[in-house]
């Protein structure tokens, strides 16, 4: 039986939604979202921080 092939790669910045849903579906009972400039704000400020 072979092996799965797994990619990984950078996200990008328009992928928020759909990390998004995904993190939606893996913990469904998540407290809400904040407002989306928030979330936009909060996403480049992670894609921007070399340390992460």
């Amino acid at each position: 039986m072979s092996k799965p092939i797994i990619t990984v790669r950078l996200i990008r910045r328009d992928e928020l939604p759909q990390l998004l849903a995904l993190y939606h579906h893996l913990n469904p009972i998540d407290a809400p979202l904040p407002a989306d400039d928030v979330l936009q704000s909060i996403w480049d400020a992670i894609l921007n921080d070399p340390r992460l």
